[in-house]
């Protein structure tokens, strides 16, 4: 009887530390998402800084949205990046993004989607939207007050001989 409650305290224990294993999680590393808003069919950059070992040159990424990430060597030791692309149907909110890497280290970052623009751009006074029925007759009015302007003053100086 006393082996098996020694058996079975083992096990429990074992199984404990198994289970929080795979929880690792990088203290001070990061993964940047760029950018960090983006829109239904715009490509999402992911890349990490101090996550994996310095000598890998592969890691596995999952977004919530957008399906899975292939990170892979960008040059710098232990530095890996990869993108994914943004769903057309995706729906705005704030979504996660996971990275697992050698030693078992998995971090998670997130990310925003947000609507695309609807219409013109507002831009100031480039009239990016089209100018009103009031706004076409008052520059009207104003292009023909300048040309009147412009024959008086020719033709004065014609009638005094001070022009051609």
């Amino acid at each position: 009887m006393r082996t098996a409650r020694l058996l079975a305290g083992s096990a429990l224990a074992l199984t404990a530390l198994g289970l929080s294993a795979p929880a690792a999680v990088a203290e001070g590393s990061e993964v940047t998402v760029s950018p960090e808003v983006g829109y239904p069919g715009s490509t999402i950059t992911v890349s990490t800084s101090g996550v994996c070992d310095p000598a890998a040159t592969y890691a596995k990424g999952q977004a919530e949205i957008g399906g899975q990430i292939n990170l892979t060597g960008s040059g710098s030791n232990g530095e890996l990046e990869g993108t994914f692309t943004v769903p057309d149907n995706a729906k705005e909110g704030t979504y996660d993004i996971t990275v697992k890497c050698p030693p078992g280290v998995r971090v998670q970052s997130e990310f925003e989607v947000a609507g695309r623009p609807n219409g013109a751009v507002s831009g100031g006074f480039g009239g990016g939207g089209g100018m009103n029925s009031t706004e076409m007759t008052i520059g009207a009015a104003l292009v023909l007050t300048a040309t009147a302007g412009g024959v008086l003053t020719l033709r004065r100086r014609h009638r005094n001989g001070s022009a051609a």
